[in-house]
C-alpha cells in the first residue's frame, strides 16, 4: 500500500517481544492497591462483561489509542468487530480528535450486532446493540463486511449510509502451503467436524438421518465414523441421549479438547469426508464458518447443514469440490438422499474452483482494503 501501518493490540500480548509498528497497551502498575481496585472493578463490572467480552479493554484502549492517533497525524483508524470494544475505542478517537477530518475511520464488521445468534441476550442489551449500531454506522467514514446478505441487511437498515458499506469477505492466505494429505490407514471412513460445537451448531438433523438410513440397510453407513474434533456443548440438541449412544457405540468419536491450529489443519487434511455445520439457535445463516476455506481446500467432499439463500451454500455450490447441500426445512426424504448420496462419494481429494481461488484469496482481499483507504 506504500504506508506505514501501526497497529493497537490487546493486553493478552503483554510478554511478546517488540515489533515495529505494534503497539500494545502498556501493563498497569503492579501494586497491592492496583490489584484490588482491579478486582473490585472486575466483579462491579460482571454485567457489562456478559454484555460484551471484551468491555474492559476500554479502560487503557481509549486513552492511548488517541494519544496514538495524535502522535501520528493523519491517519486511517481500522476497528474490527467482535468486540465490541474495538469500535467503541475507534468511535472514542473519531470524536476526540482535534480536527475530525484527520481521523479517517474504517468500521469492520465481522459478525452482525443485530441479528447474531450469540448476542442479545434480553430487551436491555438489544436495545443498546441497535443505538451503538447506529452510531458507529453513522460516525464511521466507510463501513466493511464479510457477507453480501449483511451487507443488504445494513443498507436496508440504513438507507442514507448505504454508499459507505462495503463488502470484504473472509478468505484464506496463499501464502500458507495447506491441502490434502493422505488418508492414514483405518477400518473406517473419517466424517470429521474439526470445530466447536455450540449454540445449536449440532448434527442433530444428520443423527436422525443416520438412523433412518440404518433402517433402510445403507451400505455405505456402517463403514462412517463422526469424529467431532474440538468442544462440543449439546445442551440444546434435541436426539442427544442418541448422540451419546452412538459415542459409545464406537460410530462417533469425540475429542472434546481445543486443539492447536496445526492439528486441526491436519485433521481436515487426513479426513475422508468433511461435515460443515452452519447452523444456530437464531436459525439464521448470514455468516460463512471460518472453517470452510480450508474445507475447500482440502478437497475432500464437503457435507453442508445450512438455511437456504446462505452464503454458505453459495460458496459450496461454486468452489468445485464434491458436496451435498442438507437445508433445514427440507423433508426427511430429502435429506436422507443427500446423506446417503454423500456417503458414496469417493474420498478423491479434488482441487477448489478458479471462482473460489480468486474471490476468497487473502492477497487480494488486502489490496481491496489498501484501495478502499486510498478512496479515503
Amino acid at each position: 500500500m506504500g504506508r506505514r501501518v501501526e497497529v493497537m493490540t490487546t493486553t493478552q500480548y503483554y510478554d511478546a517481544p517488540s515489533v515495529p509498528g505494534i503497539h500494545r497497551l502498556p501493563q498497569p502498575p503492579r501494586t497491592r492497591i492496583g490489584r484490588l481496585f482491579r478486582k473490585a472493578l472486575w466483579i462491579a463490572a460482571i454485567p457489562l462483561r456478559t454484555y460484551d467480552y471484551g468491555i474492559m479493554w476500554l479502560l487503557h484502549s481509549r486513552s492511548y489509542a488517541r494519544r496514538l492517533a495524535s502522535e501520528l497525524g493523519d491517519c486511517v483508524v481500522l476497528s474490527t468487530f467482535p468486540p465490541l470494544c474495538s469500535h467503541l475505542t475507534a468511535l472514542a478517537v473519531k470524536n476526540r480528535s482535534k480536527d475530525r477530518k484527520r481521523v479517517t475511520w474504517i468500521a469492520d464488521f465481522r459478525d452482525p450486532m443485530i441479528g447474531n445468534p450469540f448476542r442479545g441476550f434480553n430487551a436491555v442489551t438489544r436495545m443498546l446493540d441497535r443505538r451503538l449500531e447506529r452510531v458507529i454506522i453513522r460516525k464511521a467514514d466507510a463501513v466493511l463486511v464479510n457477507t453480501d446478505s449483511l451487507a443488504g441487511e445494513l443498507r436496508q437498515r440504513y438507507p442514507e449510509q448505504a454508499g459507505k458499506i462495503s463488502v470484504l469477505w473472509n478468505g484464506y492466505d496463499p501464502a500458507e502451503q495447506f491441502g490434502p494429505l493422505p488418508i492414514p490407514p483405518r477400518d473406517f471412513r473419517a466424517l470429521a467436524h474439526v470445530g466447536t460445537m455450540y449454540g445449536g451448531r449440532h448434527p442433530a438433523i444428520l443423527i436422525d438421518s443416520f438412523d433412518r438410513l440404518r433402517l433402510q440397510g445403507c451400505p455405505s453407513l456402517d463403514k462412517i465414523r463422526l469424529v467431532q474434533i474440538g468442544p462440543a456443548d449439546l445442551g440444546d440438541m434435541p436426539n442427544r441421549e442418541r448422540f451419546l449412544e452412538m459415542v459409545r457405540e464406537g460410530r462417533v468419536e469425540m475429542g472434546g479438547e481445543r486443539v492447536p491450529r496445526a492439528d486441526a489443519m491436519r485433521a481436515i487434511a487426513e479426513a475422508d469426508l468433511l461435515l460443515l455445520l452452519d447452523l444456530n439457535i437464531a436459525d439464521e445463516s448470514t455468516q460463512v464458518p471460518a472453517k470452510i476455506f480450508d474445507y475447500v481446500r482440502a478437497g475432500r467432499p464437503i457435507l453442508l447443514f445450512t438455511n437456504r439463500n446462505s452464503p454458505s451454500s453459495e460458496i459450496i455450490a461454486k468452489c468445485g469440490v464434491p458436496h451435498r447441500i442438507v437445508y433445514r426445512d427440507d423433508s426427511a426424504d430429502r435429506i436422507d438422499a443427500q446423506v446417503r448420496e454423500f456417503l458414496s462419494l469417493p474420498s478423491d481429494a479434488v482441487a477448489a474452483s478458479p471462482w473460489f481461488l480468486e474471490r476468497f484469496d487473502g492477497a487480494r482481499q488486502a489490496q481491496e482494503l489498501g484501495r478502499l483507504i486510498g478512496t479515503l
